[in-house]
């Protein structure tokens, strides 16, 4: 209790003498930061011996102790998704969390799936930038990465935001791929000590505390603002519902104890599926319209979302399907 008063007291005056604070004003203010984080697997903690041992909570710490004020380190991390997903994650169910900054880890995993990248990242960073709020961009360290480094370090830039490099950080360190992710995608514990390092540099430097600019021109197309996620449920009530994931709460999934086949109608040029993580089929077979019927790439069993298609006209299309046993959270469509 004593070296918490004495960290406060010092933070406070550091603060009142025109220092560089590592904490928004507004969090200052209320005597507490909130702190979203989102993200891939990565920000869940796989590959640490422990959540605790991960990069998450122990940036928080040390923020926390820097700071002098407590931290609630908010993770809304969602494993097996790419950029799209995480976008609709962060907008829907991040911000109204209502935090005073975010950290978010998108690209990680673009590679895999065709849906529109850099776009929804993009889109991610305007929702956050939008609602005021200071932002931490993650490029992890991985051999998944498709998103170019340079294209996600152009629309920091653009947007005025911080970006964590963790390949650049490693390389100054000498480190290797393998050395901080054995996997070739989640971090071990060297992995996530860097990690935890390049993220207090940042928020040392008052990656947190700087004041939004009005949002600047787009840069990307197609704008994702009316982007929407619709529960398996809604589109597929014929189907027995599933157990809670960690992307929507109870009631919003649909689960195949065996073989299934169902049909749903969705509106507009995009639609993208997303299986429960841990219940991804192995088969999924669909058919747009009268067109010939296609099988979705199965290997990763742990890849949750998938696009279906993209580019068409944007109009209602009837998709039929075929799986085996499995789960589905919902689905992504982009509106008439």
């Amino acid at each position: 209790m004593m070296r918490r008063a004495i960290l406060l007291a010092l933070a406070v005056t550091c603060h009142a003498q025109g220092e560089q604070d590592a904490v928004p004003p507004v969090a200052r203010a209320t005597g507490r930061l909130r702190l979203l984080f989102a993200g891939s697997s990565i920000t869940c903690g796989t590959g640490a011996p422990s959540y605790a041992a991960s990069f998450v909570p122990r940036a928080a710490s040390r923020l926390e102790a820097a700071a002098g004020i407590p931290v609630d380190a908010l993770n809304l991390c969602y494993g097996g998704t790419a950029s799209l997903a995480q976008y609709l994650s962060l907008r829907d169910e991040g911000l109204p969390m209502r935090p005073h900054a975010v950290v978010w880890e998108p690209g990680t995993l673009d590679g895999l799936s065709a849906a529109p990248a850099l776009p929804a990242i993009e889109a991610g960073i305007r929702a956050v930038r939008a609602a005021g709020l200071p932002l931490i961009l993650i490029y992890p360290a991985t051999q998944y990465q498709a998103v170019p480094r340079d294209a996600v370090a152009r629309l920091a830039r653009h947007y005025g935001v911080s970006l964590a490099d963790i390949p650049r950080a490693a390389a100054q360190r000498g480190l290797k791929l393998r050395a901080v992710a054995p996997d070739g995608v989640h971090p071990n514990q060297p992995g996530q000590d860097l990690m935890t390092a390049e993220l207090s540099r940042l928020f040392e430097s008052g990656a947190l505390t700087s004041q939004p600019a009005p949002l600047p021109p787009r840069l990307l197309a197609p704008s994702l603002d009316a982007a929407r996620y619709l529960p398996a449920v809604d589109l597929l009530p014929g189907m027995e519902p599933a157990r809670p994931s960690r992307f929507r709460p109870a009631g919003s999934g649909v689960q195949c104890p065996d073989q299934c086949e169902g049909t749903l109608a969705a509106d507009g040029g995009l639609l993208a599926i997303l299986f429960t993580f841990g219940r991804v089929p192995e088969r999924f077979e669909y058919q747009m319209g009268n067109g010939a019927w296609r099988r979705l790439d199965a290997r990763h069993r742990w890849l949750v979302s998938h696009l279906l298609y993209n580019g068409l006209a944007p109009e209602r299309h009837i998709v039929r399907f075929r799986m085996s046993a499995g789960a589905v959270d919902g689905f992504i469509s982009m509106p008439r």
